[in-house]
């Protein structure tokens, strides 16, 4: 299996507008999500995208909801600088392909 990881902003709205935006809802797009508190969330599948911006063709606001393969869900926020809620704030994804 092949990972990318990525940290920039640029990259991750890169990533969330092609993962997440314009993803199957309940699809896994197989992310491992690191937030501010450094909490990793493995294989996320997006259940529900709450609010999405965009200016032009860029993403520039996201909010959804996603879950582990066991777990709960999940909110998470990008970019992680409008959260009051650390564990939310997305500041590191890494994408896995088969």
């Amino acid at each position: 299996m092949n990972s990318h990881v990525f940290t920039t902003d640029a990259d991750i709205g890169r990533v969330l507008l092609q993962r997440v935006v314009s993803a199957s809802l309940g699809t896994w797009p197989y992310l491992h999500i690191t937030t501010l508190k450094g909490v990793f969330h493995h294989l996320v599948a997006v259940e529900t995208v709450d609010m999405s911006e965009m200016e032009g063709d860029r993403l520039t606001f996201i909010m959804f909801k996603g879950k582990e393969p066991i777990g709960r869900s999940k909110t998470f926020v990008w970019p992680s600088g409008v959260v009051k809620e650390p564990a939310f704030g997305i500041i590191g994804i890494e994408i896995h392909t088969p």
